[in-house]
């Protein structure tokens, strides 16, 4: 596709003679020269050839329009395109509307012709290279909306049906991003046993959501295949966890998961909790909340530790309740909610059934309002068992 050179001067003189001296320029680097009479008469031509126009020489002292508001527009409408100021009269306030416009140089009228080849190479290079790496950020962006597509549709969880438990699940990712660095998942087992499973990776963006999806891919079938056996208790799970990822991020001290499990068990109407740097599970019952598990080191810190768990005998109506440390009441100094509220809100879900949107909601309205500042996950698994 050939490329413009816009000439914009209301005199037809200067408008030949800049035409005379690019002409073996433009022809050598296939621009096309066009020419305009008025700031007006420019902006009708770049309705039609804008993405064809690379670089604009026009004239400060016009009829009607002065140059630099002119290119002011420009700037506004069609910030690709590089432009040069042409004149042979500049005052104070000239040279500041020149620096606002954000034109790539000025060149005074009479021209030297050796400058002018010059500057307007200049100026063609700099087009170039911004439609380069506009081209890439398309490419980039194209790239990202699919991986996080595929992410989404990765990371989805079904919902298990249960006689014993109601289970809730709600991620948001931060706000602006794309991708996520939570982990989440509920396995159900046989017999009415089931894993609450959540992660939280260190930062933000795509290398969080990239160890994420490994730990997904690896988390309980890896498990499983190894240890034959049923995950009943988390502080081992959590230990194997540790050694796999230990031996992924020990190179990487930038890098660690906070890490929390808890089995139910339904017919036993118990819970089992294991916690590596998560806040601590709450056990929410009538006017009770129970900080379940307190918080071990985080995974991937050091190798071959053991966790340790707690089991704990459900009560019909308990609430199991998980979340990342985004919202959870002092665990950092972004927290949205404060303890009194968040224990409100807790015991409101457990007795309303409304699982963990009704915690969100309550995030959009506080006074804080870090909504989405980060990862936000949360967990909830309501015990069922009849007395």
């Amino acid at each position: 596709m050939n490329l413009n050179l816009l000439i914009v001067d209301d005199e037809q003189n200067i408008r030949s003679s800049l035409s005379r001296s690019l002409k073996k320029w433009a022809a050598e680097n296939n621009i096309a020269l066009a020419t305009a009479d008025s700031a007006g008469a420019a902006l009708q031509f770049l309705e039609q050839e804008n993405e064809q126009t690379a670089v604009i020489i026009s004239d400060q002292q016009m009829p009607l329009r002065k140059g630099t508001v002119f290119l002011k527009e420009i700037a506004e409408l069609y910030p690709n395109i590089i432009c040069i100021m042409l004149s042979g009269h500049v005052g104070v306030s000239d040279i500041s509307d020149m620096i606002t416009a954000g034109l790539h140089c000025f060149l005074e009228k009479p021209w030297d012709k050796g400058n002018l080849l010059t500057k307007v190479s200049e100026a063609l290079a700099l087009y170039k290279q911004r439609q380069e790496e506009n081209e890439k950020s398309k490419t980039q962006d194209a790239e990202m909306e699919i991986a996080s597509d595929f992410q989404k549709k990765f990371f989805k969880v079904e919902i298990p049906q249960s006689e014993h438990f109601s289970f809730n699940l709600t991620h948001k990712h931060a706000r602006e991003l794309l991708f996520g660095g939570d982990y989440y998942d509920i396995i159900p087992f046989v017999n009415e046993k089931y894993m609450l499973l959540l992660g939280d990776v260190a930062g933000h963006g795509l290398k969080a959501s990239f160890l994420a999806a490994i730990l997904k891919s690896i988390s309980i079938s890896d498990y499983l295949n190894q240890e034959r056996a049923l995950p009943s208790s988390p502080g081992a799970f959590l230990s194997w966890l540790n050694n796999k990822f230990y031996k992924i991020l020990n190179r990487t001290p930038d890098l660690f998961l906070a890490f929390s499990a808890c089995y139910l068990d339904g017919n036993r109407g118990t819970v089992t909790i294991s916690n590596g740097g998560q806040p601590p599970p709450l056990l929410v019952r009538d006017e009770q909340i129970i900080e379940t598990c307190q918080p071990q080191i985080a995974l991937g810190v050091e190798a071959d530790y053991r966790y340790s768990e707690e089991t704990f005998q459900l009560n019909p109506g308990d609430l199991i309740f998980m979340c990342t440390d985004g919202i959870y009441p002092n665990m950092s100094e972004s927290s949205a909610l404060d303890k009194d509220l968040f224990y409100e809100l807790l015991q409101k879900m457990r007795t309303t059934g409304e699982g963990p949107d009704l915690m969100v909601n309550a995030l959009g309205t506080d006074k804080k309002n870090i909504l989405y500042a980060d990862d936000i996950t949360i967990m909830s698994a309501q015990f069922n068992f009849p007395e």
